[in-house]
């Protein structure tokens, strides 16, 4: 049920949108922040929020876009 939810949002996706999708991934597993917590502490979290926040508003972006029967 799930890789065939990612296939579906995967063929959705525009060819911006999945550069965009494989970046917040990649900053989100990327051991190294723009803003790093042990300088910045709790305003460190904010550029991982920001990633996180993009991420889950385009892939529900894409999902209004997938009709229900697909």
């Amino acid at each position: 049920m799930f890789f065939e939810t990612v296939k579906l949002i995967w063929k959705a996706a525009t060819q911006a949108e999945r550069v965009l999708l494989i970046a917040c991934i990649a900053y989100i597993i990327w051991p190294f922040d723009l803003f790093p917590e042990a300088v910045f502490g709790f305003f460190g979290l904010i550029d991982d929020a920001a990633a996180m926040a993009t991420f889950v508003g385009l892939i529900n972006r894409i999902r209004s876009r997938i009709s229900p029967e697909e």
